[in-house]
Parts: structure tokens; sequence; C-alpha cells
């Protein structure tokens, strides 16, 4: 356990390895309809109109009653457009100034296609994610006291996962509070290829959980009882096979910063909020989550919850008063596995019902880690959050990887 007396907490602004971009959600949309507009100059041509049927057949289920979705082919009416926006890069990348004066007024846009973090911040006119300098990143892996000879390995690594990786949408809200959140997603399609309407479903998929106030686990999802925690990033994933959307992942990641005045080491925590949900007949086997610090002059100091069984209610408790509390839909149990010396830990969740093999669904789980960052330049930690779901007797496993970067 650290010794050092901990000055005033501060929040982390992070800079993440994957990339996001705007979209503001008015306090009333959890009573009011919700309009979304998808904007794809070329559904005429390529085929692709009915997305509204076709989002419904992929799901197995009719579009929320609360959701309003319009197709627009014709781009130049993006600029009477108030409602939430879905737009492919190809014709975000030609209104760049309409969505940038839309996004800066809290307007709710994502953007799908692969989009870097350089073609975000071109969308919308500010760096949504600063993209660290080579310079920055060389100063930074310096701290980590790593040789010269893996220091270019290592800063070729960070560039290809903070500045070159593309992400399948990106996008940024801005909740009831005011604040701005980035979101991103990846789809994994198994069978048949990434279409609009995909796109579309897995964007209203995070509408459905993150926009609509009143639904129940947006009311338990806000960073928990850490009131310390003011910068919230959004993950989502959709699982596609042939003309099925199987399952879902929304991640939240928060973090928590404190800076340690008499030395050069600074101290970090994470929650990893994760919720799953599978469709048409598929049930959700176990959920699980790992942190690794990459970088071995960085230490591992705790991480919670524990083991335990038959469990519902959980409080997870970390170093530096640290603590947020979180309940699953049914009672599970949770294998957790760390070592100090690996600066590895990761939960397995699994159904304690013994008349069943199947985690509750959808379920939520919210571990977290803490750990000491040498060097006040950069916190690293590689995140995976995976879903083993059984569809038609078959067991499938869904990684989902996000390398952590925050330099300051």
């Amino acid at each position: 356990m650290i010794k050092k007396k901990i000055s005033n907490f501060t929040f982390a602004m992070l800079i993440m390895t994957m990339l996001a971009i705007p979209i503001n959600i008015s306090p009333s949309y959890g009573s009011d309809p919700i309009e979304i507009s998808v904007i794809d100059s070329k559904m005429t041509q390529n085929n692709t109109l009915g997305v509204k049927e076709k989002i419904e057949s992929l799901k197995g289920k009719s579009m929320d009653k609360n959701i309003i979705l319009h197709e627009i082919t014709k781009v130049d009416d993006i600029n009477n457009m108030d409602d939430v926006i879905i737009i492919n890069k190809y014709d975000a990348l030609n209104q760049r100034n309409i969505l940038s004066e839309k996004a800066n007024s809290g307007k709710a846009v994502y953007v799908y296609g692969g989009v870097s973090r350089s073609e975000a911040n071109e969308i919308f006119g500010i760096e949504i994610f600063p993209t660290p300098e080579k310079d920055k990143i060389v100063k930074a892996l310096r701290t980590k006291k790593l040789s010269e000879r893996d220091l270019e390995h290592a800063v070729n690594e960070e560039l290809r996962k903070t500045v070159h990786r593309k992400f399948d949408v990106v996008g940024v809200y801005t909740d009831s509070n005011g604040k701005t959140i980035p979101y991103l997603s990846d789809l994994f399609v198994e069978e048949g290829s990434k279409t609009t309407a995909k796109f579309a479903a897995s964007i209203v998929n995070h509408i459905n959980k993150k926009i609509q106030k009143k639904n129940s686990f947006i009311s338990k999802n806000v960073a928990s009882a850490d009131t310390r925690v003011d910068h919230q990033l959004d993950i989502g994933g959709s699982y596609f096979i042939g003309s099925k959307e199987i399952a879902t992942m929304e991640m939240d990641y928060y973090l928590v910063q404190d800076q340690d005045e008499t030395t050069s080491d600074d101290y970090f925590a994470i929650e990893d909020h994760m919720e799953v949900e599978t469709f048409h007949g598929a049930d959700p086997v176990m959920m699980k989550a790992k942190h690794s610090l990459p970088y071995s002059v960085d230490d591992l100091q705790d991480w919670s919850p524990g083991d335990t069984s038959d469990k519902q209610n959980f409080s997870v408790n970390l170093p530096w008063g640290i603590s947020w509390n979180f309940s699953t839909n049914d009672d599970v149990d949770v294998d957790a596995s760390g070592s100090q010396s690996s600066d590895t830990v990761s939960w397995e969740f699994t159904e304690a019902r013994f008349w069943s093999s199947y985690l509750h669904n959808p379920e939520r789980v919210k571990p977290g880690s803490a750990w000491v960052s040498a060097g006040e330049s950069l916190a690293a930690v590689d995140i995976v959050n995976t879903l083993h779901f059984d569809y038609q007797s078959q067991i499938r496993t869904w990684n989902y990887s996000y390398d952590y970067r925050y330099y300051y």
C-alpha cells in the first residue's frame, strides 16, 4: 500500500486511444420523441433505403416508440436539422463546416464508416481527442524508463493506438448536466458486411441506453458514488451474425487522477462499467473484464470487487478513498484474479443460480482498479471487456479491447 500523503484530487481529462465526436441530448428526450436523421447521399444509389425496417429486422423487434427515424439523401438539408444526426464519413467530410457548428452548439452527431482521430478533429473543427505529437509521445515514454532499443517500437505502437486507428462510429453528446461525453463504437460482423443499417442499429442501441433519461439503466449508470469523477468515455459495440444483431456491449470508463507534489509519481483509478444484452434467442454466459499496465515502471495497487459468491449488491473500494456501489440484476459469482507483480487483474462474472447457466439479460457490472503511474506525463492501462454468449447451442467469445491513454 502507498504511504505517501495524497494531495487534492483533480479530474483527469482523457486523451484516449480511440476516437470520438459530438452529439447533444436535450433533457426533454426522456419523455419527448427522439428524432434521428440518418444521412447518406448514396442510399438510393446503393439501394440502402428502408433503414428503420432493416434495423427492426436486425434486432428482431419493433423500434422503440419514443424514436422517430428519418432517412435523408439530400445532404444539403442538414443545415435545417435540429435532431440527432447519423451521417457517413464521406458526407460528413463534405459538410464539416455545418457539422462543426452543430457539434459546437451541442447538437447530437454520430459519424460512421471508419473515422480516424485526425478526421474527427477535421469534421468537428475542434480537437475532440487531442492528438499527441510524436515528440510528446517520445518524451512521455522516456519517463517509463524504456531502453533505446525498446523505445522506437513503443513509440510506433503508441502512434498506432492514439493517432492512426480508425473506429466504425464516433460521436459526442451533451448529457443533462451539460457535460460533453465522447462516444465510439465498433461492429463485429461474423457473416456479411457492415451496412448503413448495422451502423444505425448500433447507434440506436446507444441512444436507447444513454439518451433516454427515464431509462432505468441510465439512472444507475452515472459515475456511481465518487463525485470526484467528472469525465466519461462511452464505448459501444454490436455483434452481428448475417442479418441479425445478436449481442451488444456498452462500456463507460471513468478516470480519477491525483498528483503527488513530492514525487514524480501520480495516482490513478478507473471505473469500468460494462452492460451486455443479447437478442434472437442468444443468452449471456459470462462477462469478463481485464486491466493490464503496459509499462513495468507503473505499479498496480489494488482492485475491487474481489472473489464473491451468490451476491447482487457490491461495494467497490480502492485506495485513496475512491469507492462506488453497483447492483446486478440477479445474484452472480465473481472470480477475481490479480497480481501486483504482473500488474494485471481480471474479473469473471457468472450466474449464481444453480438452475441456470445464463446471466440475466441484460446484465451490468462495474469493477475497478488503481495504480501508481511514474513520470508525470502518461497514464496507461489496457482494457479488455469480454462477453461469452450461447447462440444456437454454440458458445461464442467476443473481446472488445481498448488501450486507454492519458497524456498530460
